[in-house]
């Protein structure tokens, strides 16, 4: 393998790569300014309040991170303690994994509201001058109360994502058929299979945009959030008061660690 350009090798699912780094051989602060760098990414300090690190690739930082923002597309690494700040790997990542969780919830709601519908209908539950709008409305209200917080939710998210005509199209369907009063409206509860098809179609296009899961790995954390599209890895005394999200796995490698306060939350385990 001959690289046509200095940097540094990385080898990943039979592939080879060869990415520029960025080195930072101080502390980052006000005298070197936030980095954003389309490369990897290696600080040999401290992160210093406020300041921001974002990678195109990997990032490594030797000390310690404090009341910053550290977020990179390829795996994460910091060796010192994290307090009070943000370290997000995955990028954009996150933002879609989260949208289509969202997706995903709405449409097994909306599947249940329909199998109600027609078991409503079946034993004329509400009488037989209920129009099927009135019939899903009085659901959403009784049973299905999460509904419109995560309808408002899925707006925000596609907002974030950035939207295109079929997106837009599943920001009118929500509001005109299954927020407020906008259940009033539908005539035949099959218009909701409707909505169901648009989310659907979403949660295919965004799982095909995302990359593979990276790596975050921590050493201490207090008060931060801790967020990775694919495992976090904590290797030091552990964590306290933090909020740390896991697409796939949390784990925590050295025998003595502690978890004191906070959330931990992972889709496969927690170790």
């Amino acid at each position: 393998i001959i690289a046509k350009i200095e940097g540094k090798p990385y080898v990943k699912n039979n592939a080879f790569y060869v990415y520029s780094v960025y080195e930072v051989r101080s502390d980052v602060d006000l005298t070197t300014g936030n980095i954003e760098f389309i490369g990897d990414v290696l600080v040999n300090g401290n992160v210093k309040e406020g300041m921001e690190v974002n990678a195109g690739n990997s990032i490594t930082i030797n000390k310690n991170v404090e009341r910053a923002k550290i977020e990179g597309k390829g795996n994460i690494a910091i060796k010192g303690s994290i307090l009070s700040s943000d370290i997000l790997g995955g990028g954009k990542d996150i933002t879609k994994i989260k949208a289509i969780d969202n997706s995903k919830a709405l449409v097994d709601i909306l599947k249940e509201i329909i199998e109600a519908v027609k078991e409503v209908k079946r034993i004329d539950l509400y009488g037989k001058d209920k129009k099927d709008g009135e019939i899903i409305r009085i659901l959403i209200e009784r049973k299905y109360k999460t509904l419109p917080r995560i309808c408002l939710t899925i707006i925000r998210d596609i907002t974030v994502c950035g939207k295109d005509q079929e997106e837009g199209k599943i920001i009118l369907a929500v509001k005109n058929k299954l927020i407020g009063l906008a259940p009033l409206n539908i005539k035949n509860y099959r218009e909701i299979e409707d909505v169901i098809k648009l989310l659907e179609e979403r949660i295919i296009k965004l799982e095909k945009e995302l990359t593979i899961p990276v790596d975050v790995i921590i050493d201490y954390c207090q008060d931060s959030n801790i967020s990775s599209s694919g495992n976090v890895y904590i290797t030091g005394k552990g964590e306290y008061i933090s909020k740390i999200i896991a697409n796939n796995s949390v784990y925590f490698t050295y025998e003595k660690a502690l978890a004191r306060g906070g959330q931990i939350q992972a889709k496969k385990e927690i170790k």
